[in-house]
């Protein structure tokens, strides 16, 4: 029986530490398929919106021979010949370009007006989140939930901060809820410029690991910010605040916002919400 050849067009730098010999499909949705790698999910998929953590990314028309892939089903992996084989299809990793997730190191000259012009933009968008709350009302100080978190984030009050943390993991509804793309958005400022207390930051690794307050894919994208990876479209806005190119920095928010029903939209409230913190807005 004749296979079918699919090529992957990009591919995470360390998968290869990540696969197992079979990798069971954990979960499948319109842009991909995650399957179950040795401590992490590996994104298989559609490219679209630019590359993320733990991915292999395939064109879009390689892509749409997988969509009947089912949970339960298992990628096979070889590798020799450094390949997934999964039903009458053999995926080649080797002519792939491995690329990196980590953010620039001139990130940390990023400025307060830069960091203030990515608050205007992305105010003037006028975003709802998925918590039925629009951003405005979200930052404000009298908006209850947000200046919980706000407290939170720079407290050194271990109780207060679990407490918030529970009240924020995995709130909302989707694959990613959208109390965790807000925090996955104060994470990723966090590494341009650090605000966020240790103890909060402690206390935040040690509920990711707790079992039943998000789901697997929300874990997945913890663990990477954590690890400081992030999706080539978070990379992206960072290079546009290093170069303080005000266009650039308002059609970068344009693209984070096409991701997901509103996880770009509650990434950026994260955002948001972090530099009116730092800049005491």
């Amino acid at each position: 029986m004749m296979k079918n050849i699919i090529y992957a067009k990009s591919v995470f730098q360390s998968i290869l530490d990540e696969v197992n010999n079979n990798n069971e499909v954990h979960s499948v949705f319109e842009k991909g398929i995650n399957i179950k790698g040795k401590t992490k999910l590996i994104f298989i998929g559609r490219d679209t919106l630019g590359e993320v953590p733990f991915g292999i990314h395939l064109l879009e028309k390689d892509f749409l021979k997988l969509q009947d892939i089912s949970p339960g089903e298992n990628f096979l992996f070889n590798s020799g010949s450094k390949s997934f084989e999964v039903r009458d299809t053999i995926i080649y990793l080797k002519e792939a370009k491995y690329f990196s997730s980590k953010l620039p190191h001139k990130r940390f000259s990023i400025s307060d007006s830069s960091l203030s012009l990515l608050l205007k933009e992305t105010i003037e968008q006028e975003l709802m989140t998925g918590l039925d709350m629009r951003l405005i009302d979200l930052i404000s100080k009298h908006n209850s939930f947000g200046s919980q978190l706000k407290r939170a984030l720079s407290s050194q009050d271990n109780n207060f901060i679990d407490k918030t943390l529970r009240k924020t993991i995995g709130r909302g509804r989707g694959l990613t809820p959208s109390g965790d793309d807000i925090l996955l958005g104060l994470l990723w400022l966090n590494d341009i410029r650090s605000f966020i207390s240790d103890v909060f930051i402690c206390t935040f690794k040690a509920l990711v690991t707790e079992d039943g307050l998000t789901t697997d894919i929300s874990k997945n994208y913890y663990i990477g910010a954590l690890c400081g990876d992030y999706s080539h479209l978070l990379i992206a806005l960072t290079q546009a605040l290093i170069g303080e190119d005000a266009e650039e920095i308002k059609n970068h928010i344009l693209r984070i916002l096409e991701y997901g029903h509103t996880s770009g939209a509650d990434t950026l409230a994260g955002i948001a919400l972090g530099i009116v913190l730092i800049l005491n807005q």
